[in-house]
């Protein structure tokens, strides 16, 4: 849940996920109220800043001409701007989910946002459809996630990124995921993921109080909350063992396990302390 709702417990946030859950309540219908919250991808600040983040970890690469991929991009399609603006011959997002606003004129107030605070920004005329918006800034919005990604050629992406994506990947698929990105992946291609390994109920590890028989249970993977659980060091060698070359980067940690190791279920005590105390970390991955 939102900001506004940082006052209701962990467990008070799961029983009212689980309850939208069984009641089929679409995620569209509640953003208003912020339980089911997308991103801030209409936020030019955060747009560039998260950007930002991305060309460091690609190493302040040429993108004239190159194919990006963006994983996730959740409530708008934004990061296909600048990547646009940057030069980039294609520019693929890819989802698991329909939730962009396909609004021309969301975008129009975006680029200007970007332009205001002296970023590469392209014309968006606010009259332009979602059809010639994607069109003429040679983006490509899909939202059928792996199935996406197995759809494409193989060696013709050049650069992949992803905010507070991989760790919503179900447990199952990731695996599969990295497979796919070093199938489609161009040699001397490189990702910047950026992994948020709290839960999303209350900031912590409550997540791992679950078995994976309740957590990897269908209501849960459908509730809002659900995460995978691979820890950091499982993460990075997921993509190790796929070929890439891994870089850790802009790691956080909390001073303390934050959710005592006796509450979390079994599997999980055994973990080290690094791999429950790093609460986000930055992956770049290269061939």
């Amino acid at each position: 849940m939102g900001s506004r709702y940082r006052w209701v417990p962990w467990y008070g946030k799961l029983g009212a996920k689980l309850f939208l859950a069984v009641c089929k309540v679409p995620h569209r219908w509640l953003r208003p109220f912020q339980v089911h919250r997308l991103g801030e991808m209409l936020d030019p600040d955060h747009v560039g800043r998260v950007f930002d983040q991305y060309e460091t970890g690609l190493g302040e690469p040429d993108f004239s001409g190159k194919v990006f991929l963006e994983l996730g991009p959740g409530e708008a399609i934004s990061i296909g701007l600048l990547a646009s603006a940057k030069g980039c011959g294609r520019t693929i997002l890819v989802d698991a989910q329909d939730a962009a606003t396909r609004r021309p004129e969301d975008y129009a107030t975006l680029a200007n946002g970007l332009e205001s605070r002296g970023r590469p920004s392209p014309t968006i005329p606010p009259t332009w459809s979602w059809a010639e918006l994607t069109k003429n800034l040679r983006l490509e919005y899909q939202c059928q996630g792996l199935t996406s990604l197995r759809a494409l050629p193989p060696d013709s992406i050049d650069f992949v990124v992803s905010n507070a994506v991989l760790e919503h990947v179900e447990k199952d698929e990731m695996p599969l995921l990295a497979a796919e990105l070093k199938r489609i992946c161009r040699p001397g291609a490189r990702q910047v993921h950026i992994v948020d390994y709290r839960d999303h109920l209350g900031g912590a590890l409550n997540n791992l109080r679950f078995p994976d028989s309740v957590w990897e249970s269908a209501l849960f993977r459908k509730a809002g909350f659900y995460t995978n659980r691979i820890r950091p060091s499982q993460l990075t060698e997921i993509f190790r063992s796929q070929g890439f070359h891994v870089d850790i980067r802009e790691v956080f940690c909390w001073d303390e396990i934050p959710t005592p190791r006796g509450r979390l279920a079994e599997a999980y005590r055994s973990c080290s302390d690094e791999d429950l105390l790093v609460s986000c970390h930055t992956i770049v991955a290269s061939l």
